[in-house]
């Protein structure tokens, strides 16, 4: 695949880096111009547009939400539970497991890389 630059396609490209866990995509270059349309400040945090900023051990895994806000008020947060919390509930434990599984593929899949 041909590496794609801003200075062949101008105004036109945007990089995001799609989670191999969830699939979530999130851009690369985070530049606040929503924020600054807005009126807002505009802050760059240390890997935003990154996964370097989530924290596994102490990141939300289960998240239940007040199924009864909607557009009005939101889902807000009623309870949630860690990955490893997740993992001791048995009505979790599967989900839990298979995020182990694939982050023992991706460890795989960088070894193969570094022989």
């Amino acid at each position: 695949m041909a590496e794609y630059s801003a200075r062949n396609n101008p105004g036109r490209e945007l990089v995001f880096l799609k989670c191999p866990c969830c699939g979530q995509s999130r851009k690369l270059e985070r530049t606040g111009a929503f924020a600054r349309e807005a009126g807002r400040v505009f802050e760059r945090r240390p890997g935003a547009g990154t996964l370097a900023h989530l924290n596994p051990a102490t990141e939300v895994f289960v998240d239940f939400r007040d199924g009864a806000g909607g557009r009005a008020r939101g889902f807000p947060r009623i309870g949630s539970l860690t990955l490893l919390e997740a993992l001791q509930d048995p009505r979790y434990q599967e989900q839990a497991q298979a995020v182990f599984a694939l982050a023992e593929s991706l460890l795989k899949l960088r070894k193969t890389q570094n022989r």
